[in-house]
């Protein structure tokens, strides 16, 4: 189960049995630190539920002194740094960096409209993204710490009291929906007061199709599932004993190859792998992958295979660019050393993961600097006017 997916099961499970709970959220790392902006753990009064804020060490401070901090004030801001007194050997960062901790107390079985957990839900539902902007330092009275907006499936919604100010953050929620960077802090200063807060893009997790049904499929279903992933295998002969097989996948499709795509296209983060085994189902998944949404689509088999079904492709009138060709990993999988239906998944999985989060595929010990991209902060003027509707 993904991260994200175990905060939203574990805060939904609270509400149902009317639990008050803790939520924790890294909001600025200075120095180095185990987790990254964004990252969230909650707690109940007496059990860590889901996520983290680092490797297990500032979970304990957060386990043992949370609610006695939100006793008066349903959100605060704690900062952790390993020279200061308060954290000793137990609980210490670990990490010689500082970090920025939202702690918020939540009551029980309420749900207000500006719920980061209730977002992250229709996120997963409806395979959606949003905007998520909280403040975590702030001067000003109309705007304490905790007040957040959210912007989702063109909607905005605001924390009670900050709804006449929705236009405070317009710029980053804009950046935010439409690049989906990593989590960043941002400052605000007016006459009224100054106040920091955290931006953020909530996304859902990947969503692979598989276009085959094979016996080497499963263990790729199986792997991405067990990351939290959603999985669909198209199958183009489906028989009973395929789909027992494969019952670990959320989805069988059955229907026309075109539907399948069409449905990957309705996806926020959808990757594809074509491995029927079959050339001409093969080349047909191929043909009608390029044009398709699907930011990485690998292709089982060797080279001259894949080029042979590139060049019928632009035969048959498919139209690929550059942009679409460059989305085409054939052959597909990391240069892992894999062998077996097993490890050629992991190969598949760690490429499309790499490709997904735009990230350089090479040992961390060979990259100088930090191993986390920082985003220091956007200029106002980078984009125009944001409407909900946008």
């Amino acid at each position: 189960m993904s991260e994200l997916r175990a905060l939203v099961e574990a805060a939904r499970q609270l509400r149902e049995t009317q639990e008050p709970f803790l939520s924790a959220t890294v909001v600025r790392v200075r120095g180095s630190g185990y987790r990254r902006p964004g990252a969230r753990m909650l707690a109940s009064q007496d059990t860590w539920l889901a996520g983290s804020i680092s490797g297990g060490c500032l979970e304990r401070d957060v386990m043992a002194k949370g609610f006695w901090r939100t006793r008066s004030e349903r959100a605060l801001l704690v900062t952790y740094d390993e020279a200061e007194d308060a954290l000793d050997e137990r609980s210490g960062s670990g990490c010689q960096g500082v970090v920025d901790v939202l702690l918020e107390q939540h009551a029980a079985g309420a749900v207000d409209e500006c719920d980061v957990f209730a977002a992250a839900e229709r996120c997963i539902r409806d395979e959606s993204v949003a905007a998520v902007v909280s403040v975590f330092r702030s001067t000003r009275s109309d705007l304490p710490i905790g007040a957040r907006w959210i912007a989702q499936g063109g909607e905005l919604r605001c924390t009670h009291g900050s709804a006449d100010l929705r236009g405070e953050f317009a710029r980053e929620i804009e950046i935010a929906l439409a690049t989906c960077p990593p989590a960043w802090a941002t400052q605000r200063a007016a006459a009224e007061g100054e106040l920091e807060a955290l931006v953020e893009c909530i996304l859902p997790p990947p969503h692979l199709f598989v276009f085959g049904s094979g016996h080497d499929v499963s263990p790729l279903v199986t792997l991405v599932r067990n990351l939290g992933w959603s999985a669909s295998v198209w199958d183009a002969l489906p028989r009973t004993a395929t789909r027992e097989r494969l019952r670990a996948a959320d989805h069988y499709l059955t229907g026309s190859l075109e539907d399948a795509v069409a449905r990957l296209d309705r996806c926020v983060r959808p990757a594809a792998v074509i491995m029927g085994h079959h050339l001409e189902q093969d080349r047909a998944s191929l043909a009608a992958l390029l044009p398709s949404r699907a930011r990485y689509v690998g292709v089982l088999g060797p080279r001259p295979r894949s080029e042979q079904m590139l060049a019928d492709c632009r035969a048959a009138g498919v139209r690929a660019n550059d942009a679409a060709l460059a989305r085409v990993y054939a052959p597909v999988g990391l240069q892992l050393g894999a062998q077996t239906p097993a490890e050629i998944a992991l190969a598949i999985v760690a490429e499309a993961q790499a490709t997904l989060t735009n990230s350089d595929v090479s040992a961390l010990r060979s990259q100088p600097g930090t191993i986390h991209r920082r985003v220091v902060g956007w200029a106002a003027s980078e984009l125009g006017p944001w409407s909900p509707g946008s």
